[in-house]
């Protein structure tokens, strides 16, 4: 067992050095770094995605009367 062991850690601890060096943050951009997105283009992305972040609780908040029950 302490041999298998012995060699099983080896074989993990040089698979992990081999991929040590590798790095993900050329992978992590969202576009082509040649295209410049316009201030415009990015003002209306950032408006959408919190508008849609909000919709739900905005709605559920609107309604949170009817739910219960309140007669107005």
């Amino acid at each position: 067992m302490n041999g298998a062991l012995r060699k099983a850690t080896t074989v993990f601890r040089s698979a992990l050095m081999q991929s040590r060096s590798t790095s993900v943050t050329s992978y992590a951009t969202s576009r082509p770094k040649g295209i410049k997105m316009s201030t415009a283009e990015r003002a209306a992305h950032i408006s959408v995605i919190v508008g849609t972040f909000f919709a739900y609780p905005v709605w559920v908040l609107l309604h949170l009367r009817e739910y219960r029950g309140i007669q107005e």
